[in-house]
């Protein structure tokens, strides 16, 4: 069978310089799970650039209950609470989950900026805490338990 014909019943398409080369092509459907021992190599790395102390201090401040989980999105690591995102590690510092109504508030407090996702869109209810304004453990707890009651909030997906 022509590599074209297998690639469009795949549900791909192929382009003519993979079907002269006979280059496959790969669909793929559905979420594309983590897995840590598959790494994917510095691409990866670039665009998950997270402090690995960072990380294991905010891991440990959440708790490791039956209904904690972390996913990567956002270009973070981000901590869920009952299916629903509390606060994540990013390059930049902590995305913290603090309601629409604590927003203002929020960005009123030292090192703290609003979350901008790609294209300049601005979620409500989100701000990113610089790395200058966890550099005390104590102020670390308070945003990460801040981010975490709020999940708790919300209800359980």
């Amino acid at each position: 069978m022509p590599q074209a014909e297998a690639s469009s019943r795949r549900g791909a398409a192929a382009t003519k310089a993979q079907v002269e080369r006979r280059i496959p092509v790969l669909t793929i459907r559905g979420p594309i799970p983590f897995r840590p021992d598959r790494h994917a190599g510095a691409w990866h790395d670039r665009m998950m650039a997270v402090d690995d102390h960072l990380v294991a201090q905010v891991r440990e401040l959440v708790g490791g209950g039956p209904d904690v989980d972390e996913r990567r999105m956002f270009g973070s690591l981000i901590f869920m609470v009952g299916g629903n995102m509390a606060c994540g590690v990013r390059g930049d510092g902590l995305l913290v989950r603090v309601g629409r109504d604590a927003t203002d508030a929020a960005l009123g407090k030292p090192h703290v900026t609003p979350f901008e996702m790609g294209g300049g869109r601005r979620p409500a209810g989100w701000v990113v805490v610089g790395t200058d304004g966890l550099a005390d453990e104590k102020d670390l707890r308070a945003w990460v338990e801040r981010g975490v009651a709020y999940a708790r909030t919300l209800p359980p997906k």
